[in-house]
């Protein structure tokens, strides 16, 4: 789980901005807050981003996008790092980036860190966080490494120093020595660490829908449940030659994938391709409507509404989040793209319904959607706000850190009149509406 995320010099967050996930002392929705009894700790399942446009929100999702292709996807020899510091600021752009991360792996806590410049890996750090002291595992400043690890590990850590390029963090590089502890950290940011843009497109949804009925089923119950004129999906066979799908797809199929499924999305319509005895099957999904002479016709996906894809490239994130023992952190910009607000609700609720005590899994996501700022649905720690300065700094608030903000009050009244800060400031002095004018010539 996270405990907390902080950024420092990348886009708009010049200086340290923290997101924290460790619950107040607030007693809302108490029942369906996780606990961590080992480290006296409760944690928040939820958190919203509000903010005006251009106020952060989608920086801070890139920050955390950015750290996790960093370590998951690593670099090429010789490739810059795509860092984006502070621009605004000279100075800025020659000082390093920052991410921290403060997690909890099984029943540990751990910090993890790393700044980085376009041209190198300047500081790494990995801590474990107990009780009392915190106990350091490994530490990089630039060519120098301080590892702590003893016993007959530590020669094959000094060798994985050695091995890593100034350009690659030290975690990604261990993975491939089968270094236990960091590869555990990999995992994390590989398998629990699901970030979804407006424009994402779920390639497990399509395989999903391919190979798994009971994935059919949930799909299929739910977008009945929403009222999108879907009756069911499913995938149909193409039988016409599509072999220019693994010609736009060179680095994907160069590889052999016998008897394995590989999804292919081309525009809106998203494809299966299977490949077997050295030929290849193409299927691509499509939805079932009723006529209304009661006989089934099938659209392309791709002639669905954009809410109804958006809703079913979430759906299976949702449905995963809120599995039993699940210890996903799912990140979703623009939570509210394309979809109703009384839907956005729904998924809300879907989710917070499943969360107790022993639950591992959490949401974070930005939105415009002031229905869901209501105090029965969200607490005050877990709703907050991007605010941008005349400078172009970005700074991240919890709604909790506004004392007069009571338990019963309305907050999306004092939010939209602008008391908590986050909106857009509309400069009505410069409207691009016309001016009215003199008639010409006798012409209105």
């Amino acid at each position: 789980m996270l405990i907390s995320f902080t950024v420092e010099n990348w886009k708009s967050f010049l200086e340290p901005a923290t997101l924290n996930m460790v619950a107040s002392r607030e007693k809302q929705h108490l029942d369906r807050v996780p606990h961590i009894p080992e480290h006296k700790l409760r944690l928040l399942p939820v958190t919203a981003l509000y903010g005006g446009n251009a106020s952060g929100k989608t920086n801070l999702v890139d920050a955390l996008t950015f750290a996790r292709e960093l370590v998951v996807e690593g670099t090429r020899p010789d490739e810059p790092i795509a860092v984006q510091p502070f621009l605004l600021d000279p100075k800025a752009t020659q000082r390093p980036s920052t991410f921290t991360f403060e997690l909890l792996i099984g029943n540990t806590c751990y910090q993890f860190g790393f700044s980085v410049t376009r041209t190198g890996v300047e500081h790494e750090w990995l801590t474990e966080i107990k009780r009392t002291i915190e106990k350091p595992i490994y530490k990089r400043e630039g060519h120098i490494y301080n590892l702590t690890v003893k016993g007959k590990d530590k020669k094959l850590w000094k060798m994985v120093s050695e091995a890593t390029r100034d350009n690659q963090l030290f975690l990604t590089t261990a993975v491939d020595f089968n270094l236990g502890l960091p590869k555990i950290f990999f995992d994390w940011f590989r398998d629990s660490l699901r970030i979804i843009s407006p424009s994402t497109s779920f390639r497990g949804f399509t395989n999903s829908i391919e190979t798994s009925a009971t994935f059919i089923n949930l799909v299929s119950s739910f977008i009945s449940e929403i009222d999108t004129g879907i009756m069911k999906l499913e995938t149909q066979e193409i039988k016409e030659d599509m072999s220019y799908i693994q010609k736009g797809y060179p680095d994907v199929f160069s590889k052999s994938h016998e008897g394995k499924n590989i999804a292919v999305i081309l525009g809106e319509d998203n494809y299966v391709v299977q490949e077997k005895n050295g030929n290849s099957s193409y299927k691509k999904i499509v939805s079932q409507h009723i006529d209304i002479e009661g006989n089934e016709v099938s659209f392309d996906f791709s002639q669905e509404s954009s809410g109804t894809r958006r809703s079913l490239t979430i759906i299976p994130s949702f449905a995963i989040l809120s599995r039993q023992n699940s210890e996903r952190l799912l990140v979703i910009d623009e939570l509210d793209r394309s979809l109703h607000t009384l839907l956005t609700k729904y998924l809300m609720e879907m989710f917070l319904n499943s969360v107790t005590h022993e639950s591992r899994s959490q949401l974070i996501f930005t939105t415009h959607d002031v229905l869901l700022m209501d105090q029965d649905l969200l607490r005050r720690d877990e709703m907050w706000v991007t605010e941008r300065d005349r400078q172009g700094r970005s700074t991240l608030i919890s709604f909790s850190d506004y004392k007069d903000i009571r338990y019963d009050k309305d907050i999306r009244k004092s939010y939209l009149q602008g008391r908590l800060g986050g909106i857009p400031r509309i400069l009505l002095s410069r409207t691009i509406l016309p001016r009215k004018t003199k008639p010409v010539d006798g012409v209105e």
